[in-house]
């Protein structure tokens, strides 16, 4: 499988979205019965031949469905956005590659950003999961507070990365679980009272090496950890 399209519809439609029936005929101008490979983005691959086009959308006959063998580690990143957009996109792009299935944008006492064009992350995710040859595609909630965001993720396992002085964990060490929230904060690290509130609602407070890293550098460096953990 040397490209991977997204076809979210299958099995139910037989039917490419526009956007890759335009890539197949305009730009690779596969002929009909042409075989391609597909996932629906929830786990799922699929052998398809490419039959004709319809109203700018392509006709494809399922030829095989088998779902992905490979282990799903369930990585979610909470993260502050950063200051420049461009970073946070890249953040997004290689989390992506590396196995992160759910973005929070977490808006924090110290973050220099608090809105962001979700549509165009979703985009950018869209094309990291083709291009890593993976079957699940990402989801990226709305920017939320701080608080709203411990509020609606209480229940899960959150591991809090952070530069203050205490206790912590390595990821290395820690017997991480299948599915983890590692939240990283904004350049001026998570406050005080904020480190506080997770450390009070049993958080996992975790070091990722010995040196100061940017927030973009932190989460993809901790995405390959804990993807690591939990293979």
């Amino acid at each position: 499988m040397n490209q991977l399209f997204f076809a979210p519809d299958l099995p139910d439609s037989d039917f490419l979205p526009e956007t890759e029936s335009h890539h197949l005929h305009r730009v690779l101008r596969l002929e009909s019965g042409s075989e391609i490979h597909a996932t629906d983005g929830r786990g799922w691959f699929y052998r398809l031949k490419t039959l004709h086009l319809s109203a700018g959308r392509m006709k494809v006959e399922i030829v095989a469905r088998e779902r992905d063998a490979r282990v799903q580690p369930l990585i979610h990143i909470a993260v502050a956005p950063t200051k420049q957009m461009d970073r946070f996109e890249w953040l997004v792009e290689k989390c992506v590659e590396l196995g992160a299935i759910r973005f929070s944008p977490i808006i924090c006492a110290r973050s220099e950003r608090r809105k962001l064009r979700v549509d165009r992350l979703e985009r950018i995710a869209l094309s990291a999961m083709k291009q890593s040859l993976r079957s699940t595609l990402p989801e990226i909630d709305a920017p939320m507070s701080f608080d709203a965001f411990l509020e609606q993720y209480k229940d899960k396992d959150l591991l809090f990365a952070h530069c203050e002085e205490g206790k912590k964990q390595s990821l290395t060490e820690l017997t991480a679980p299948r599915e983890a929230v590692m939240c990283i904060g904004p350049e001026g690290d998570f406050s005080p009272e904020e480190i506080e509130k997770a450390r009070a609602m049993g958080a996992s407070m975790i070091e990722l090496g010995n040196h100061r890293l940017r927030t973009e550098t932190a989460a993809v460096h901790g995405c390959s950890l804990l993807a690591a953990a939990l293979r």
